[in-house]
């Protein structure tokens, strides 16, 4: 890793006898503790999307290193194509920074940074030394800006069963919550760890015995590199939350202290989602339990109205019935008039006879 020359551009890429290589943002270490080489998921991303590490707008990384940390807290696999059914892409018609736009009540995560500045012309060159790979996978991915195509979001559908159930948990989270809440700024936090050893942030250190280190100005930037066969770790040995300093020349309980601060972020941002998972859980608890009063209400007045309507069915039916008693006596009455009225003619007819 490399300062770059001040001709050199990010959307540079590799001559034809020059090596591979990337170019990273010195914002992705410092802000968002973007770590090499790249794992799975950040591959998949960009492979999926089509774009060079840093053709990817810091807000979008932001995103995804939030999607990181929420993965965490729920236990859930961390996958390119769930990461992606919450997004499409906003691109312009010529080559340049590519952002992840949010699909419709799709945000897990507001923006990192309305205005995210400062970060454009500062970024280094990495290359991978003896055979190894910029993923953890040596799965390919783009190395060079080139114009990507429009991403409309994964389709949910093509989803595995286990994937859809872990989208499940996901949905169950609120939306629009914070990307700095969740601890991204890991740069300050190591400031601190590295004061109180007596250390300065942007210095070189050397031993100096068992338990001393002293410190000299540095004009350039020094790196750890260590490399196997299949990867490569490359971080700033002053800025990078994953080596930091050589471990070797301080002492091994500094170290520790410095593994510890730097897990401490990802620590309060799991507790933070948990947290928030409980109280999304009980929310929704007392919703239900809201609703389920309110239908029980509405349950009990819906029963006193078909009571009452009940009741005003009996009451009708009785006087039916009274009429129904009322109309038979009156027909008997009628009945018996009409008998004696035959009764009476049959005798005025022999009389007349």
């Amino acid at each position: 890793m490399t300062y770059c020359s001040p001709d050199e551009h990010v959307c540079h890429s590799a001559k034809d006898e020059s090596s591979d290589f990337i170019y990273m943002y010195e914002k992705f270490f410092k802000d968002l503790g973007v770590i090499l080489p790249f794992d799975s998921f950040a591959t998949g991303v960009f492979q999926m999307l089509g774009v060079a590490p840093t053709e990817l707008h810091p807000n979008s990384w932001a995103s995804m290193q939030a999607f990181y940390v929420g993965c965490q807290a729920l236990s859930i696999t961390l996958i390119t194509p769930l990461f992606l059914s919450y997004y499409t892409t906003r691109v312009v018609k010529q080559v340049g920074w590519v952002s992840l736009s949010p699909l419709p009540k799709g945000s897990l995560f507001n923006i990192f940074l309305a205005s995210y500045k400062g970060f454009k012309n500062h970024f280094v060159k990495v290359a991978v030394v003896g055979g190894a790979s910029f993923s953890t996978d040596c799965e390919p991915l783009p190395l060079y800006w080139k114009f990507a195509p429009k991403f409309k979001g994964f389709d949910r559908k093509n989803l595995f069963p286990e994937e859809k159930f872990d989208l499940g948990l996901l949905e169950e989270l609120l939306r629009g919550m914070s990307c700095k809440e969740l601890g991204f700024d890991l740069y300050r936090l190591m400031q601190r760890a590295l004061k109180k050893r007596g250390l300065a942030v942007g210095a070189n250190y050397s031993s100096q015995g068992a338990t001393t280190a002293k410190t000299k100005p540095s004009t350039t930037l020094k790196v750890v590199v260590m490399a196997k066969k299949t990867s490569i770790v490359v971080a700033d040995s002053t800025q990078h939350p994953q080596i930091l300093i050589p471990f070797g020349e301080l002492e091994r309980v500094c170290s520790m202290d410095m593994m510890m601060a730097y897990h401490l972020c990802p620590m309060a941002a799991i507790k933070m989602w948990k947290e928030m998972l409980f109280r999304a859980e009980e929310t929704n608890k007392e919703r239900d339990l809201e609703k389920l009063v309110k239908e029980l209400e509405e349950s009990k007045v819906e029963v006193r109205r078909e009571k009452a309507y009940l009741e005003f069915l009996s009451h009708e039916a009785t006087q039916s019935k009274a009429e129904v008693e009322e109309l038979k006596i009156s027909l008997e009455s009628l009945k018996s008039k009409l008998a004696e009225a035959k009764a009476e003619v049959l005798s005025l007819g022999t009389k007349v006879a």
